[in-house]
């Protein structure tokens, strides 16, 4: 067992300690965090907890578990952006991949996601989507939103049937990133 040092600490220590401070910033305990994530840009400040993906490109799944995380952590408006984002690249990348399984891949990963809600979190969350999607003025700032993030920088072999397919499969590139927004969230052109 380590014993915590109760004299007085040396003038090295106290400079890497405010040194880190300075660098970090001060962070309140709050529960919005700003966290620098991988990929898309500009959605460091939608996560809702420290749990971060990891990888870089960051999946549609990941985002899916962020919409999980925000709801529990009843950051409704985050979890709504989440399911937007992730809804919008599956729905992209099932467009590029262009099957009938891709297709297939868009709907099971939002519901797995959403299955792993209670049934008051899935209500709130689907009320708040709904409110979102029926204010033209919210509405509208998520598609922008959601299109100022950017197409996914990665191949989707997760909507093939053989991921280890992916240098055979011809990934179609027709497929305009807003557009596949515009249609899966239904925004306004």
């Amino acid at each position: 067992m380590s014993k915590i040092s109760t004299g007085r600490h040396s003038p090295w220590l106290m400079m890497t300690l405010s040194l880190c401070l300075l660098m970090t910033g001060c962070q309140s305990m709050t529960t919005t965090k700003a966290i620098t994530a991988p990929g898309p840009k500009g959605i460091e400040s939608e996560f809702c907890s420290t749990n971060v993906p990891t990888i870089s490109p960051a999946y549609p799944t990941s985002f899916y578990q962020a919409m999980n995380e925000c709801v529990n952590a009843g950051m409704l408006d985050n979890a709504v952006f989440f399911y937007a984002l992730a809804g919008s690249y599956t729905w992209y990348d099932a467009m590029r991949v262009n099957t009938q399984y891709a297709r297939s891949i868009h709907g099971r990963l939002l519901k797995e996601s959403v299955n792993q809600l209670d049934d008051v979190q899935k209500n709130m969350l689907w009320d708040q989507i709904q409110k979102g999607m029926k204010d033209p003025h919210k509405k509208s700032a998520l598609c922008q939103k959601v299109k100022g993030i950017g197409a996914p920088d990665y191949q989707p072999a997760y909507m093939l049937i053989n991921p280890s397919e992916t240098d055979s499969h011809a990934f179609s590139e027709i497929m305009n990133w807003t557009e596949a927004v515009n249609s899966y969230m239904e925004c306004h052109k």
